[in-house]
């Protein structure tokens, strides 16, 4: 007997070659993501991909125990780049690296908590919002530094295309 297939099994996968992260979203999540690409493709020639200019690890219980961080579910800057909308906005990256097993993370970094108002849960969220996002929009970043809670509004700006 042939079992019914649920339409909201399938699943996309989204690489991103700067972080070599890969994110799954469900079909009801990637259909607005979709959409917007197409569109995209119709008014810039491009699907709109903004860079904020950040990277860092997704922090769970485990390692908010470990390193001895008040939140866990959220996201520690390691690092961000010169000069990128992330910088200018005031986002600040680790300063002390640490090596647990085979693996080295920076700590001292802003530990992001919600991106546009949405928790974070994974690298995943951030990843989501982002591509919701626009040129000219403002990406609002809660993040933790130093005890003390701050919001940054990161400008998003419009893609360059290099060939």
């Amino acid at each position: 007997k042939l079992k019914k297939k649920n339409f909201y099994s399938f699943y996309f996968f989204l690489n991103d070659p700067a972080t070599t992260e890969i994110y799954t979203l469900s079909l009801p999540d990637a259909l607005p993501i979709f959409r917007r690409v197409v569109a995209d493709l119709v008014e810039m020639g491009h699907p709109y991909k903004p860079q904020l200019g950040f990277s860092g690890v997704e922090i769970d219980s485990a390692l908010a125990r470990l390193f001895g961080l008040p939140l866990d579910h959220s996201y520690l800057v390691e690092q961000v780049l010169p000069e990128s909308p992330a910088f200018r906005a005031g986002l600040r990256g680790g300063v002390r690296v640490v090596v647990t097993g085979d693996r080295a993370y920076v700590l001292g970094g802003d530990v992001i908590t919600a991106v546009n108002g949405s928790p974070v849960r994974s690298a995943a969220t951030i990843a989501r919002r982002l591509l919701e996002a626009r040129p000219g929009e403002a990406f609002r970043l809660d993040v933790h530094r130093d005890g003390i809670r701050r919001e940054l509004s990161v400008p998003l700006e419009p893609m360059r295309m290099e060939f």
